[in-house]
This record gives C-alpha cells, sequence and structure tokens, in this order.
C-alpha cells in the first residue's frame, strides 16, 4: 500500500513539473511571452555557418531531401544543412499553446564565396512555409582571379554606371574578381568587406577574364529559389508580428532570389508575406528591391503582386508602389527587437516620412516644366523607372505629382525623393544638376520614380526644389533624430 502511494506521488509531481511552463506560458502576457522567444532565438541560433538552417523557437517542422535520424531537426537550437532541406514550415502564434514557429536560415545566394561567413538571412516568423525550387543546387566552386586597378574607380551595385555607389577603390589596388557580365566590361569584385561591380576597362591582369562565369553560368546555391506561403489567422496581440519572412541582404550589396517565380534583386532588409487571397507583398524596411519587370521598391514603400491559384506562383504587374502604412509599420515593429546575433545589423524601421504635394498644375505630355537643383556638393543619381504602362491621353486636368522623402540615419547616407504620379497617363518634367548633369525624368501612369541624391560631402539636410509655372515647392530630407 506504501509503495502504491508512494508511486502515486511521483505520478503526481513529475505531471505538475510538467505542467509548470506550459501553465507559465499560459499565463505570460503576450508582450513578454514575444520578447523571451526573440530572445531565446538569438541564443539558440547565433553564429550560423552559410547555407545552414536552425531551429529557433517552437514549433519547427521540417521535410528532406535524405533519410533523416527520427529526433533530427526536433529541438530549439537544432541545426541542418540546407542542401538537405525540402521544406521548412514554423506554427503560428499561440500563447495558449505556447507555441510560436521561428526559424532562421543562412543562404549564400548569390553571394562571393570570397566574403567568408557571410549571408542571406531568411527569418520565417510564424505560420510560414517555405520550400525550395531549386531544381539542382550546389556550393559555388568558383574560383576567383586577381585584378589590379589602373585609375581610381567607383564600386557599383549593379553593372551599369546607374548602379549605387558601394564604395570608392583607390588605384593601384588589389580585387578578386569572380564573375563578368556577358559582355565583360564589367567585373564583380570583392573589395575588404563590401562586393560590387567595376569596369573592366580599368583593371589589369594576368588571368583570363573570359574565364570568369556569368550570374546565369553559375548554378543557385540552396534555398536560393523557392515558393512562400504565410498564413492569413490574425494575431493574438500587437506587440506581436503577423506571419511573414525577413529577408536582409549584406548592407552594402544585393543578392538574386526567386520568390514564387519572381526574380528579386534585394538590397538589405525586406519583409515578405504570401497567400493565395493576399498575394505576394513586398515591403522595404532598409534599402530597395528591383523585380525582374524593372519595378523599384525603395525603402518605406511596399508593392504586390497576384498568386495564381493553381501554381502558386506570381503573375500579371506589380501594384503600384505606395508607402507603408503606420497600421503595418506597427506590425512589423517587433522585428526591431530581433537580436544582433541573428541580423548583420540591427533594424530600424522607416520613420519620418512626409509627404509633399506639389502646387501648381503641371502639363501633361508635353514640355518639360519643373527643374531640380543641387547644391555644389551634391550629386544627383537617377534610378531606373518602373515598368511603362498604356498612356492614355489626358482629357482633364491632372492632379499634382507628390513627393515622399525619409529621414535618414547619417549625414553621409543617399536621400532618396520618390516622385509619385497619381495620373493615368505619364507627366514629364527636366531636371539639372549644379554641377551641370540635366536629364528629362518622366513618372508613368500610377508609378513612382526614385531620385537619389549622394552628398560628396556631409550635409545634415538635402533639399529638393520643383519649380512649376504657378508656385514652388520643396522637399527636405533630413537626419533621423
Amino acid at each position: 500500500m506504501f509503495r502504491s502511494r508512494a508511486i502515486v506521488i511521483i505520478m503526481i509531481v513529475s505531471l505538475f513539473i510538467t505542467l509548470v511552463p506550459f501553465i507559465q506560458a499560459q499565463s505570460q502576457p503576450c508582450p513578454a511571452f514575444v520578447a523571451d522567444a526573440l530572445q531565446a532565438i538569438g541564443n539558440n541560433c547565433g553564429d550560423m555557418s552559410r547555407n545552414s538552417a536552425c531551429y529557433g523557437y517552437n514549433r519547427v517542422t521540417t521535410t528532406f531531401t535524405e533519410p533523416q535520424p527520427v529526433d533530427f531537426f526536433t529541438q530549439p537550437s537544432d541545426r541542418a544543412e540546407l542542401a538537405f532541406i525540402q521544406s521548412i514550415e514554423t506554427t503560428p502564434l499561440s500563447i495558449e499553446q505556447s507555441e510560436w514557429g521561428i526559424a532562421v536560415l543562412n543562404v549564400q545566394a548569390d553571394l562571393p564565396t570570397a566574403l567568408p561567413g557571410q549571408g542571406v538571412v531568411l527569418m520565417l516568423i510564424g505560420g510560414v512555409r517555405l520550400e525550395s525550387t531549386v531544381a539542382t543546387s550546389g556550393e559555388q566552386t568558383v574560383n576567383p582571379v586577381e585584378v589590379r586597378t589602373t585609375v581610381g574607380l567607383n564600386l557599383r551595385t549593379r553593372p551599369t554606371e546607374l548602379g549605387s555607389l558601394v564604395a570608392s577603390i583607390p588605384e593601384d589596388t588589389t580585387l578578386l574578381a569572380d564573375r563578368r557580365t556577358e559582355a565583360g566590361d564589367w567585373l564583380r569584385v570583392v573589395h575588404e568587406e563590401n562586393y560590387g561591380w567595376v569596369s573592366s576597362e580599368f583593371v589589369e591582369t594576368d588571368a583570363d577574364l573570359s574565364s570568369l562565369p556569368t550570374n546565369e553560368e553559375v548554378p543557385p546555391s540552396p534555398m536560393q529559389a523557392f515558393t512562400l506561403e504565410t498564413s492569413i489567422t490574425g494575431v493574438e496581440c500587437t506587440e506581436a508580428p503577423s506571419s511573414m519572412m525577413v529577408v536582409q541582404a549584406p548592407r552594402n550589396g544585393r543578392v538574386q532570389l526567386n520568390v514564387n517565380g519572381l526574380e528579386l534583386s534585394v538590397g538589405s532588409t525586406v519583409v515578405l508575406t504570401s497567400n493565395r487571397d493576399e498575394g505576394l507583398q513586398i515591403g522595404v524596411l532598409d534599402g530597395a528591391v528591383e523585380t525582374e519587370d524593372g519595378a523599384v521598391v525603395p525603402e518605406g514603400f511596399t508593392t504586390s503582386y497576384e498568386i495564381d491559384a493553381i501554381s502558386g506562383e506570381a503573375v500579371g504587374e506589380p501594384e503600384a508602389v505606395r508607402p507603408l502604412t503606420e497600421g503595418e509599420l506597427e506590425q512589423l515593429a517587433p522585428i526591431e527587437e530581433v537580436p544582433g546575433e541573428i541580423l548583420d545589423y540591427t533594424v530600424q524601421l522607416p520613420s519620418g516620412t512626409e509627404v509633399f504635394a506639389i502646387v501648381g498644375t503641371p502639363t501633361p505630355q508635353g514640355t518639360p516644366t519643373a527643374t531640380i537643383t543641387l547644391t555644389p556638393t551634391e550629386t544627383l543619381t537617377l534610378t531606373p523607372t518602373l515598368t511603362l504602362t498604356p498612356t492614355p491621353t489626358a482629357t482633364a486636368t491632372p492632379a499634382p505629382l507628390v513627393i515622399t522623402t525619409t529621414c535618414v540615419p547619417l549625414a553621409e547616407d543617399a536621400r532618396t525623393f520618390l516622385i509619385t504620379n497619381p495620373n493615368a497617363y505619364e507627366l514629364t518634367f527636366s531636371w539639372f544638376s549644379a554641377e551641370g548633369g540635366s536629364g528629362i525624368v518622366t513618372v508613368p501612369a500610377f508609378q513612382t520614380y526614385a531620385l537619389t541624391f549622394t552628398p560628396n560631402l556631409p550635409t545634415a539636410d538635402i533639399v529638393l526644389f520643383v519649380d512649376y509655372t504657378v508656385g514652388q515647392v520643396f522637399a527636405t530630407s533630413s537626419i533621423c533624430g
């Protein structure tokens, strides 16, 4: 009898010990639960190697391309090679069940091998399913060659003079090159901790540059292409983000990803959601995204594509680029609390967005009616326009253009002004810089054009002046805080 009672007591104590964490989690307020979960992934998934996945927080399920042990990748902090993962799924937030699936992936994508350890961070939060669509992936085994600059060169994000400036490289600098354009006129190189493209005209080498591959000739790395599906169930508290995937590329570079069949050039921090009801939404928190059809989504803005009900792929033209709403930014606020062990740099949500309606009536489809003036210490760089849409003849007085700008953390940071055209036809105006540059800007119907100003000398503010025959307006990009 005594032995039986002892066994019963032991069973009761064991059951109590088992239930304590569950009861505590249920009684824990949502903000504290979210904060603890985000802190846990910093402990569980810090110091990840390239092309690997980490089980960040409970609960994550995975399918593999090869048989694995029963207990493989089943507990927080477990790691797995991406090459063996076919799909990975994280569960939606449930305070009652004490569950909130979070997983972290470190993907090489098309980053240079000469940058050891750097990768693209994919962070799956809540109800997210990610399935690889890479048919044949492999490690990037390109052997870089040494080249030497013959003059001072600009390192750019893309193989074009319109690419954003990453760094200035002095004359007689040795670089490692691992890619070339098909014409061979640009080389991708690594300079210190940065990478980008330089003109091959101004480098010399003993190597055969034609032996370097183009981007298209290098096989994709694991999870460089995937289908994404996110849950549309509501969150249980405002302190928790909705189900989403956060993508962060190295700050001073761009990477190519294929998401639901859509080619994206990403730099640097992006939020993606995708479901058949709401489509594939792309929100940019830092840097910019350029899509295969030429759409540019700058910092603080978003666009979306429809999702085919059968294939799950993004189809059609993107929606007009628009600013992220206050409600959307509020949902994203917890991302600022993601530990530094997970992301390459802390996320700071876009802030200080101001919108300026232009005074006066621009002339549609006619002679340019506006000028953009810069001070002598500033340089104007134009980014490509979005995809042109049919431009019907104007039959009514056009709505004013709108200029939108956001603050930047540092005085030397580039400032981007967004010129949005709310009309059903394109509008054209001219610009010129104090240094002698000039051009004509055409803003397509219902689209946004980006004007990026890169200071040659740090300045607190950059002012964009737009003059019409009636009135004047100016927009200022300030320093945050």
